[in-house]
C-alpha cells in the first residue's frame, strides 16, 4: 500500500459483517480512494493466474462496489489481479481480450496485472480516464 491514494478505504471482501453467502463469487479485496471516486476490486493469487477465474472474481467485486458507490458517482475503476507464480503467455492474452474486460456501470475495463511484491499504485496508476 505504498504511495497508495490518500485517504483509502480497503474493504477484506472476506468479512462476515458484509454478510456475502459462503459460496458467492468474490475477490479478495476492493480498494477505495480519491473520495470515493476510484474503485479497485483486488484478487490475490499465488499461484498462475487463470483468466477465467480472475475475470468472475474481479466482475463479482465490481458489481459489490456498483451496490455501494452512488448512483450518478464519477467512478474510475481499476480492477487488479496480483500475482505470485509465472503467468503462462496465453492466460496474459485472454485478459487483453474484450470478453475478459470488467464491466461496471455500463463501462468496461481491462485487468491490470501486478507481479506479488509490486506497490498497488503501480497499477493504479496504470489506467486514466
Amino acid at each position: 500500500m505504498d504511495n497508495a491514494p490518500e485517504p483509502y478505504v480497503l474493504i477484506d471482501m472476506d468479512c462476515r459483517e458484509l454478510s456475502l453467502s459462503q459460496n458467492a463469487r468474490r475477490c479478495d479485496f476492493i480498494f477505495f480512494s480519491d473520495g470515493g471516486n476510484l474503485v479497485a476490486p483486488i484478487e490475490l493469487k499465488a499461484g498462475k493466474p487463470r483468466a477465467s477465474e480472475l475475470v468472475n472474481q474481479l466482475q463479482a467485486g465490481a458489481q459489490f462496489a456498483e451496490g455501494i458507490v452512488p448512483q450518478g458517482a464519477k467512478v474510475r475503476l481499476v480492477p487488479v489481479a496480483v500475482y505470485g507464480g509465472r503467468a503462462h503467455r496465453s492466460e496474459i492474452n485472454k485478459l487483453s481480450e474484450k470478453s475478459s474486460q470488467i464491466r461496471f456501470r455500463g463501462k468496461s475495463t481491462t485487468i491490470e496485472l501486478l507481479k506479488c511484491g509490486r506497490p498497488l499504485v503501480d497499477a493504479l496508476k496504470g489506467q486514466r480516464d
